[in-house]
Parts: C-alpha cells; sequence; structure tokens
C-alpha cells in the first residue's frame, strides 16, 4: 500500500517504536512516584522535554508534555483566557482553524467573551490589516495556526508575533500542529507565547504532545494537584473539542 495521507497523521520511525516499547515494557514506573521506577521515568521524560528543547531553542521549563494537539490547544486557549480575564474579555482567532480551536472559542464565547473571527483570502490567509483593526484595549488572546490541515495555507505568523511584540498584554498563541518540522520556526524570535505540538505528525507516537509556554507568563493551568515531593504540577483532564486533534 503507498500511504499518502501524511498530513492526517505518519507512519514513526522504527527508532521510535522501539524506545515507545522500551519504556513501556522497562521504564513503566509514573514519574510522579517516589520509588526507584518513578523517578526512572521521570529521568527519561525530563530528558525527552531537554532534547525537544534544544530542538526549539528553548528551556525545558517552557514545555509542558501533553496528550495530543486537541489537548495543547485547549489547554493553551482556555487556560489564557481564564488567566488574563481581568486584562480583558477579547479574543482574536481565524475562520479557518481547526476544530480543536474553533470549538473552544466557541465556549468561550458562551461564558461571556468576545470574539473576532478573521476572514482569510482567497489563498486561504488572514491579512494582518484585518488582524490590526480587530485589535482594542481589551484584547487579551490571539490565535492563528501556523498551517491549515485542510488546504496547507500557511499563515503569516512571523509578522503576526512581531507585530503584537510591541502588544505585551496580548498572549500569542501558534497551533504549529501541522507546521512543525515542515516549515522553519522560530518561537523566540517571532514573539511566540504559546505553541501546540503534536508528535505523530513528524513519524512520532501518538498519544503525545508539547505545549510550549514563554517563560514570562506563569502555566496556563486547568487542574492543578500536589506532588509527594511538594513540587507544583498540572493534571489535564480530557479535550473538550468534539474531534480530537492529533
Amino acid at each position: 500500500m503507498l500511504y499518502l495521507d501524511y498530513a492526517a497523521t505518519t507512519p514513526p520511525y522504527e527508532d521510535v517504536i522501539t524506545a515507545v516499547a522500551e519504556v513501556m515494557s522497562t521504564y513503566y514506573g509514573n514519574p510522579s512516584s517516589i520509588h526507584g521506577l518513578g523517578v526512572q521515568a521521570e529521568r527519561l521524560l525530563q530528558q525527552a522535554k531537554e532534547s525537544m528543547a534544544q530542538l526549539l531553542k528553548v528551556s525545558a521549563e517552557e514545555l509542558i508534555c501533553t496528550s495530543c494537539g486537541t489537548e495543547s490547544n485547549n489547554l493553551a486557549i482556555k487556560g489564557a483566557a481564564y488567566q488574563y480575564r481581568h486584562r480583558g474579555n477579547h479574543l482574536i482567532t481565524t475562520q479557518i482553524e481547526h476544530p480543536s480551536v474553533l470549538g473552544v472559542f466557541r465556549q468561550l464565547e458562551a461564558e461571556g467573551f468576545r470574539v473576532t473571527y478573521l476572514p482569510v483570502d482567497s489563498a486561504g490567509t488572514i491579512s494582518m490589516d484585518s488582524l490590526v483593526e480587530a485589535l482594542c484595549e481589551e484584547t487579551i488572546v490571539v490565535s492563528t495556526m501556523f498551517v491549515n490541515n485542510e488546504t496547507g495555507a500557511v499563515q503569516p505568523i512571523a509578522e503576526i508575533g512581531r507585530y503584537l511584540k510591541a502588544y505585551p498584554r496580548i498572549i500569542y498563541h501558534v497551533d504549529a500542529v501541522q507546521g512543525m518540522t515542515k516549515l522553519p520556526i522560530s518561537l523566540g524570535e517571532w514573539g511566540i507565547d504559546l505553541c501546540s505540538i503534536s508528535a505523530h505528525k513528524f513519524r512520532g507516537p501518538k498519544g503525545a504532545g508539547l505545549l510550549f509556554c514563554r517563560k514570562r507568563d506563569p502555566a496556563p493551568a486547568l487542574v492543578s494537584w500536589r506532588r509527594p515531593r511538594t513540587r507544583l504540577a498540572i493534571g489535564y483532564g480530557k479535550s473538550s473539542s468534539h474531534r480530537r486533534y492529533g
């Protein structure tokens, strides 16, 4: 069979399959446990985060492990909106986002947030003029995808991020699930505050995602719990989106 649906998912590399099998059979401890197996699992988890941090040129402390792109999107958008609601209640996204993003904004809209859905042109991209026009004193979150999952249209995330640097009160989220590893991305230079990633889009395992959260802002938390070692961690529930993303 010739598989041509790489935009939906990719087959994992053989090395990935071997690594996952080894971890599941040998290092299956809960990384929150204080016994030997738990400590080993936590070490491997930290190593994985440090490897990704090097690739993304960020700090490992700025990476939050999730189960998929849907969870990363939900955590990023809801967390930022709830956390900074005291600054304002206006959110901006586009009309062509993945359901895991659009569903979140519709939910927030029902909760009293005001949402602007930017239109796209014939090429499937938004214009900077429409974004600038939509910004206001109440804007607290701007969320755009990197690459559209159906059309392949690439949004001007670098231009948007650089422009928003003049608005430090606004949190900029990018859904980079379809674009990561396919196109260059610079989280620091482009001023991206939150970035969603899913491993199975680039030959990794399903059920593994990341959320980049810039260190200048507290990590968005929907549920919190305390570890036995008295360190605060983030707990994640199931996504509220009606369609899983990654």
